[in-house]
This record gives structure tokens, sequence and C-alpha cells, in this order.
């Protein structure tokens, strides 16, 4: 049963299209193979064949393989489902026949993969800027990560439509929808470029926060908490993580 659902999910997912959000991180990932993207999205959407491997850690798994819980060995999904489900033996794993493959997904009660958990640590204690896209940061240990890199002089940028726990400590937030946050970045793409950034012109250095709304970037007067005018400036490169 657990099969055969999983292939459902799989057969609706290669319907889907990845967004143009997952296209610009597509694009900070392979405008420098150190920046990295730490995901808990289980539809491999956000895959690509021009990445390197650890750039790419999903933590909660993915549809899009199977895996042996015994030797490992990986499968394609659709391709595991079609020879062997016939099998008197299904889903033994035809290679060691000692373990049974299961949709390399994080099941309830299954223990996350400890490896890709130490690479998104060290990913996060590494960069210089870690940016949370989507995310309310309220289940762990996705919401630690954002902790670790703050903890290492790292600088936070959050956009997400709702309020997060770590507002507060970020440089930067957006509050709105990703596709309406795409709008306003894709002429200026600061996750890949950033040659400018918003900050208050009284240089307070207090979190700035813009949203909700696409008139969010304009010269406003209100949007930092000393009530100053909101500047357009040069910054560095950010690092997407």
């Amino acid at each position: 049963k657990s099969w055969q659902n999983n292939i459902a999910i799989h057969h609706k997912l290669t319907s889907a299209k990845p967004t143009k959000m997952h296209a610009l991180i597509e694009k900070a990932l392979k405008r420098n193979h150190l920046n990295s993207h730490i995901t808990q999205n289980i539809d491999g959407l956000h895959t690509s064949q021009e990445c390197i491997p650890d750039q790419i850690i999903e933590i909660h798994g993915t549809t899009r393989k199977a895996a042996c819980l015994n030797c490992y060995e990986e499968y394609d999904v659709k391709d595991f489902y079609e020879e062997y489900s016939k099998a008197d033996n299904f889903p033994l794993c035809p290679k060691c026949q000692n373990g049974y493959v299961k949709v390399a997904t994080i099941s309830f009660g299954q223990q996350l993969d400890s490896a890709k958990l130490s690479l998104a640590k060290e990913k996060s204690s590494q960069c210089r800027y870690f940016i949370v896209m989507g995310s309310s940061l309220k289940v762990s240990p996705a919401n630690h990560f954002p902790r670790i890199a703050l903890n290492n002089n790292a600088k936070l940028i959050i956009l997400n439509y709702d309020s997060t726990p770590l507002d507060s400590a970020a440089e930067f937030v957006i509050n709105e929808k990703l596709e309406n946050i795409y709008e306003l970045l894709a002429p200026r793409p600061i996750t890949v470029a950033a040659r400018w950034r918003w900050k208050c012109e009284a240089d307070c250095r207090a979190p700035c926060r813009v949203g909700p709304g696409p008139m969010a970037l304009t010269r406003t007067r209100g949007a930092s908490p000393c009530a100053a005018v909101w500047v357009r400036v040069q910054s560095p490169a950010l690092a997407m993580v």
C-alpha cells in the first residue's frame, strides 16, 4: 500500500514544474559551487543536473529515488516499481537480498540522515549570508541551521509570507509570497549578484523589514523602526545557502 501511494505521488509530481524562484536558486548554485541549498522539500523540483551533489542537501529525502534500508543501493522509483512490484518478495532489494527498498523520504519515526545533517551544519557554519526562503522556522532540525549561521557571524535574510521567530535577528526581512518576491528581485537578483541592498538612511542598524506588497521596495518613510527614509546602496555579493 505504501508503494502504491508513493507511485501515485510520483506520477503527480512528474507533471509539476519548477517555479521562477526555483530557477533563481539554481542560478545562484551554478554561479558558485560553494553555494548550497538546504531543503525540507521532498518533491525534487529543486534538483539540477548542473550542480555538484553536495550543493543540494535534502534533509527529508526525495520522492524521486528509492533506496535499500540495508545496503543503501539507490534506484529510480518508477523503474524499480515497474520491474519488481510483481515479485513475491517485493520490495526486497535485488542487490543485497537482505533489506527492503523504500522511497527515499524520511518516514514517521525514521531517523534523519546523519551525513546530510552534518553537511548542512557545516555549510551553515561557513556561509557569509544565510537566506531563508518560504519557511516558518518552526520545524526542527531545519530551524537550527540559521541559528548556527548567526552564531558564526553570518548575515541572515528571511523571505517568507509570515513572520518567523528569527525575524528580529535578521539583517533583512520580506514578508510576502515567494512569487511576488521574485518579481521584486528578478530585475536586480540579490541572491546572485547582490549589487544593491536597502538600508535605513539614518543608519540606525535596526533589522530592516519590507512588505507586504509589491510596492514595498520604494523610498518610503516609516519602513524602518526609527521612521527614517530607506535608501538603495551597494553591498557585497551574497552567498546562497
